[in-house]
């Protein structure tokens, strides 16, 4: 149950627990949130996932060959499948 408890504290301290990541997908990850952060202060909805990012329910994956964020071609509106349920 502790353990529990202190889960809720690392969120509020924006503490992250990395340490099943490579170095490089950390160094994604912090992309990602870096990019959130960006669209967040520009009043976008933005949440990050493994290895993408969902900026107003539009998904954004990263391109591991040209290490780049791309809008993914067949993007699913989010809010849109999550309505459906």
């Amino acid at each position: 149950m502790k353990a529990k408890g202190k889960s809720n504290y690392l969120k509020q301290n924006k503490v992250f627990i990395n340490s099943d990541l490579t170095k490089k997908e950390r160094g994604i990850q912090k992309t990602l949130r870096d990019r959130a952060a960006i669209e967040t202060a520009k009043g976008n909805a933005a949440r990050v996932g493994y290895q993408y990012i969902i900026i107003n329910g539009i998904k954004h994956s990263w391109n591991k060959k040209e290490n780049k964020i791309e809008e993914i071609e067949n993007p699913i509106n989010i809010e849109q499948e999550n309505s459906k349920n």
